[in-house]
């Protein structure tokens, strides 16, 4: 039981801290949610998978499902999905250690323009909604 509680206090901090950079990021660039862009996310991204021991972290923004607000995410994303791409995989390869790695080559492409919707992620509609 000390090792589970251990364990999941140690990702409870992870995750708590991520949000906090996250959040500290938006302030700090004066960006609101779900239009904002974490610097180097990679990076933190890594860091809080590694403290916290989870196998991945993603980042999925909450969008409401006014038209107005898909319709401005979905601008937003595309504008900005390349560079996103690119500096990952930049960060991705500067920060391995083995050659190997470092010769690796991607498959070109960008993000789907689709957005997933609570039934796509098999979460009833009456399941409740974050705080924006």
């Amino acid at each position: 039981r000390d090792a589970i509680q251990g364990h999941y206090g140690d990702l409870r901090l992870a995750i708590q801290s991520c949000a906090t950079s996250i959040t500290g990021s938006s302030v700090a660039n004066d960006e609101r949610f779900p239009y904002v862009t974490v610097k180097d996310f990679e990076v933190l991204g890594e860091a809080t998978r590694a403290q916290s021991g989870i196998e991945i972290l993603t980042w999925g923004p909450f969008v409401p499902s006014e038209t107005e607000n898909v319709k401005q995410w979905i601008d937003y994303s595309l504008t900005h999905s390349q560079d996103w791409i690119n500096i990952s995989r930049s960060t991705a390869l500067a920060s391995q250690s083995d050659d190997v790695f470092r010769s690796q080559v991607y498959q070109d492409g960008s993000i789907s323009p689709k957005l997933l919707t609570r039934q796509d992620l098999g979460v009833p509609n009456n399941a409740p909604t974050p705080d924006l």
